[in-house]
């Protein structure tokens, strides 16, 4: 199964494109700065999509030591 990261996840484009992915069957991963935004948008697709596999994880891209955690992590 094919995964897709998508920063920003949580509201706007980035909520429109982590949906219309699910939709497709792959595997997201919803990257976002807030979790609590990002768990309802993780909950919000999962229940318009269908699609089981879809994760939230807390990344603050502005942040090197958040983006290097985030890219050292083996699983959701």
């Amino acid at each position: 199964m094919s995964t897709c990261i998508i920063t920003g996840a949580n509201s706007g484009i980035g909520k429109s494109v982590a949906e219309q992915i699910a939709a497709k069957g792959y595997r997201v991963i919803l990257a976002c700065r807030n979790i609590l935004s990002g768990e309802k948008a993780c909950e919000q697709i999962k229940r318009i999509t269908n699609n089981i596999n879809v994760y939230v994880m807390k990344v603050d891209l502005s942040l090197m030591s958040e983006t290097g955690d985030f890219a050292d992590r083996k699983s959701v």
